[in-house]
């Protein structure tokens, strides 16, 4: 027969470090590893859209009877020429610092979804 104390949830669980955090109230510590795995996934795929969407819209605007739909990039494209891309870049600069601050995921699905119907948007117009 064993002799031992019971040791109650918070005691046991509290001695390992990765559950400590959820016995605690907070699952912070938990969740940071999955959570930077996926955003590091979504910030790729969102830098590699933007790549698409140059080269999509490029080859759209070579095509006779496209113009640049949005505002913004018709500035950009206006004031760059050439090099109208800049201003992506500061955008994924800035997905990159503000995205991983912000606890929901959603902006930055949102912000995929976006792109991928505006590289889809380019493809149609090809």
């Amino acid at each position: 027969m064993a002799y031992g104390k019971v040791l109650g949830t918070k005691e046991a669980i509290g001695n390992w470090p990765h559950f400590g955090a959820v016995a605690n109230g907070g699952d912070r510590e938990l969740r940071r590893g999955p959570v930077a795995r996926v955003y590091w996934s979504f910030l790729i795929i969102f830098a590699s859209l933007q790549i698409a969407d140059v080269v999509t819209t490029n080859y759209a605007l070579a095509t006779p009877g496209n113009w640049e739909a949005n505002p913004i990039m018709q500035l950009s494209q206006a004031q760059f020429g050439v090099a109208w891309w800049t201003p992506k870049v500061a955008a994924v600069g800035f997905a990159a610092i503000v995205l991983p601050q912000l606890r929901p995921r959603w902006p930055m699905v949102f912000a995929v979804s976006y792109y991928i119907v505006l590289i889809i948007g380019n493809l149609v117009c090809l």
